[in-house]
């Protein structure tokens, strides 16, 4: 990914290249979190349910495992959906 920024000689294509990296980045700890989720043994899997309701404040002392699981992965979805996000890809595609 990083050769192509001999590339970047505007302004706009820096925005262009940022709002990449920045993509990529966030699809990989998407899907490294959705991994955590399914795969894994269940202590790992509990372990990792718990931080990522911590982390998206969601209190869930009277919820079932299967309703925390569903929360999270909602969240996670929500967040890689967001629509500033879309809106900086879409003017990335356009510019290329």
């Amino acid at each position: 990914m990083f050769e192509a920024l001999k590339y970047v000689t505007t302004p706009l294509t820096l925005v262009a290249f940022l709002s990449i990296v920045l993509f990529y980045y966030l699809r990989d700890k998407n899907k490294k979190q959705v991994d955590m989720l399914k795969e894994g043994d269940t202590g790992n899997k509990n372990e990792a349910l718990q931080i990522l309701l911590d982390r998206y404040q969601i209190d869930s002392s009277n919820l079932s495992p299967q309703q925390k699981y569903q929360l999270v992965m909602e969240q996670i979805f929500k967040i890689s959906q967001k629509p500033l996000l879309r809106l900086l890809f879409r003017l990335v595609s356009k510019l290329q």
